[in-house]
């Protein structure tokens, strides 16, 4: 992802709407590529065989299924990438310059991982229940089911993680924009 966005910011100038677009961008191209493992990785991890073989599965996946079910609801991710982009890698890219401090830009970092997580939790808690419940239905149907039954609470279930995730996530742009910045003076030298 952030070999992609690296890309992609060369093209355009340093505003909220370009960190933006560079962000969705740079996540959308990771997704592509790593859609089908995150599939896998979910399918592996309920398998309740007692010998779990990778490529066995994946033969299985093809056959019985056939091979979309490696994109069985990428564009809900595509659109969950695009939240989570933006607010995550297109915000801190757009405010960490108003950071006086390492300690502020940190705290930059925090709450823009924060934000990330908490606008984009309901939309991969729906993605993640289709796929184990392996269910047909549309993803505004499951959504309005999950509300219907259980209410925003529903969309919310498990986020207590979410502020631990987030000190991930600030560790993540930290040591992205302190790499992106070495990078950028060793090219001016």
């Amino acid at each position: 992802n952030y070999k992609a966005r690296g890309f992609y910011q060369d093209f355009v100038p340093n505003t909220l709407s370009s960190n933006i677009t560079v962000a969705v961008l740079g996540g959308w191209t990771a997704s592509s590529i790593l859609y089908p493992c995150d599939i896998l990785r979910q399918v592996l991890g309920t398998n309740t065989d007692k010998e779990v073989k990778t490529f066995k599965t994946i033969q299985g996946i093809v056959r019985n299924q056939g091979p979309r079910y490696f994109y069985k609801g990428y564009i809900n991710s595509l659109l969950n990438t695009a939240l989570f982009r933006a607010s995550f890698n297109g915000s801190f890219d757009t405010v960490k310059s108003s950071a006086e401090t390492s300690n502020q830009k940190t705290l930059l970092a925090y709450l823009c991982a924060s934000l990330a997580g908490g606008i984009c939790y309901p939309i991969d808690i729906v993605r993640k229940r289709r796929i184990l419940l392996n269910s047909a239905e549309g993803f505004l149907t499951f959504a309005s089911n999950i509300w219907r039954h259980e209410g925003i609470k529903g969309f919310y279930k498990g986020s207590g993680l979410i502020p631990l995730q987030s000190i991930t996530g600030t560790v993540i742009l930290l040591i992205f924009d302190t790499a992106g910045r070495r990078a950028g003076e060793s090219k001016l030298d």
